[in-house]
């Protein structure tokens, strides 16, 4: 379990499968980490059983959500995060809140998909307290995708709404609401069973590399696009 600071998540990982290739790793977010660090050869000769912890990928709520929209991708999410901090010196709040709401996004839209992921825009809101950062997305031909996240909230907040293809019922997702099962403890309990089985869930997009370098890709060319509009976090 890689559970350090975030800037060294990646440098941990390459520790741990250089003595042993096929060690099943549960990495917190953000994995592969951000500031120009490198990780393809962190794919080569790996096949270990991965799963990042992008938590709201359990959270019950959320599982609810994609299972209502049944295999189709929606036309539009929408995902706010928003925190009273932290303000931490290795992990700006782009990197600290944006891989959970980037994930959900992507996983709600039926990642992956043809013609893969394009940051439409940018827009960053700096106060005393810390930033705000708000980006929109698109997803393959079908999905749009609004995602507000940042460390300078009045009070916590975490909502998601989602509108089907050629539905008019929006589908919710309440992030603070309390789970039968908390999130973490599902996830952790998921990477326990993929370990002993000695393989991850065929099928599930959580486990791998897949998701988890599309999240960072995604959020390198958010940071791009904002040094475009000569803004920085």
């Amino acid at each position: 379990i890689i559970a350090n600071e975030a800037s060294m998540h990646t440098r941990t990982a390459r520790t741990v499968w250089a003595a042993i290739p096929t060690m099943p790793v549960f990495a917190e977010k953000p994995f592969p980490t951000f500031g120009g660090q490198t990780f393809g050869d962190l794919l080569e000769n790996h096949d270990p059983v991965l799963l990042v912890d992008h938590t709201q990928l359990f959270n019950e709520h959320l599982l609810s959500v994609k299972k209502a929209l049944a295999g189709v991708p929606p036309a539009h999410i929408r995902w706010t995060d928003r925190g009273v901090g932290p303000v931490r010196a290795d992990c700006n709040p782009l990197w600290d809140y944006g891989p959970h709401g980037v994930a959900a996004v992507l996983y709600l839209a039926g990642f992956p998909f043809k013609g893969g992921v394009h940051v439409r825009d940018a827009w960053l809101d700096k106060s005393a307290e810390g930033c705000t950062i708000d980006f929109e997305l698109q997803l393959g031909a079908r999905t749009a995708g609004t995602i507000s996240v940042g460390n300078n909230a009045i009070e916590k907040a975490r909502h998601c709404s989602v509108k089907p293809t050629g539905g008019i019922v929006t589908h919710t997702f309440e992030g603070l609401l309390p789970c039968a099962t908390p999130p973490l403890s599902a996830a952790l309990a998921a990477f326990c069973d993929a370990v002993k089985a000695g393989k991850a869930p065929e099928g599930d997009i959580r486990f791998g590399w897949d998701l988890p370098l599309a999240v960072s890709q995604v959020l390198a060319d958010v940071e791009e696009v904002l040094a475009r509009r000569c803004t920085s976090l």
